[in-house]
C-alpha cells in the first residue's frame, strides 16, 4: 500500500507499507492525513483496521473482528470531519 501526496507528484511516497498478502477493500483516510482505515480479511476473519501514518512509516493502532461477512459490493468506509468516528 503506498500514500502519495497528489500535490507533490515529484517527491516520494509519505508511507510504505505491506498490511499482508490478503487484499484490502473500502480504505479511507482521515481529515489530518495521520490515520488510515481499511477493511480486510486475514485468517478467514473479516476485520476494521486502523493505522498510524508517520514520515517514519505505519504501524497498526488497532484491529476489530467483524462477525458480518463483508458482501462483493459493499458501501464504503468514512471518518467523520472531527476524525473520532468510523462510519461504514
Amino acid at each position: 500500500m503506498v500514500v502519495h501526496d497528489l500535490k507533490t507528484l515529484e517527491s516520494s511516497a509519505k508511507s510504505l507499507f505491506k498490511t499482508g498478502p490478503e487484499p484490502v477493500r473500502c480504505m479511507c483516510m482521515s481529515k489530518d492525513e495521520n490515520r488510515i482505515a481499511f477493511f480486510s480479511n486475514r485468517e478467514s476473519q473479516n476485520k476494521l483496521e486502523l493505522w498510524q501514518l508517520s514520515p517514519e512509516g505505519a504501524k497498526p493502532l488497532d484491529s476489530v473482528e467483524l462477525d458480518i461477512a463483508m458482501p462483493r459490493s459493499f458501501g464504503g468506509i468514512s471518518f467523520s470531519p472531527d476524525g473520532t468516528t468510523l462510519v461504514w
